[in-house]
């Protein structure tokens, strides 16, 4: 199993030069700018992270810009995702909400229709969060892993298996 919390940040105190993070499947180094502005991040290019806050930013306040920004990019690209597949499959949940799991790519309350959505596939390669969001949805039209299920997977991601078998290879922790 490949473990991938060595590509997540450390806590911002601890980002110092040379410092990078893995967001959508690529490393990518984390710049520290200063500003006179109010304090952000952002993707530059899509080719470093750059930190805007002033010199002697408070290290609890960039913690939480940090983490505002990583789940912002997550809710904007599940956002996407599902603007594409409700339509394709008919089906949409009430609501969809992300939490750090342990142990769990994803879950859904079929009866709620809501769906919980690992915060690490900010991390990880768009393709996995898709293929996780999809099995997600397709519980809401077949609530068991039934043999109808993985019928359904397979009409709307012929390769579900093999991003089954990629998430398969990490750890979570």
């Amino acid at each position: 199993m490949q473990d991938i919390s060595r590509f997540f940040p450390g806590p911002p105190k601890e980002m110092k030069d040379g410092f990078s993070c893995m967001v959508w499947g690529r490393q990518l180094p984390v710049v520290r700018g200063t500003c006179n502005a109010r304090p952000g991040i952002c993707l530059n290019s899509e080719s470093e992270i750059v930190i805007r806050a002033p010199s002697g930013f408070d290290p609890k306040k960039e913690a939480n810009l940090w983490n505002r920004w990583l789940r912002n990019l997550l809710n904007k690209r599940i956002q996407i995702l599902l603007e594409k597949w409700q339509p394709v499959m008919g089906v949409a949940p009430a609501e969809f909400r992300l939490k750090k799991m342990k142990t769990r790519w994803g879950s859904c309350n079929t009866v709620a229709k809501r769906i919980w959505i690992n915060t690490v596939f900010v991390h990880l390669e768009p393709c996995l969060l898709e293929y996780v969001l999809v099995h997600e949805l397709v519980h809401l039209l077949e609530p068991g892993h039934t043999r109808r299920f993985y019928q359904i997977m397979e009409i709307y991601l012929p390769d579900w298996k093999e991003n089954d078998a990629r998430l398969n290879t990490i750890e979570l922790r």
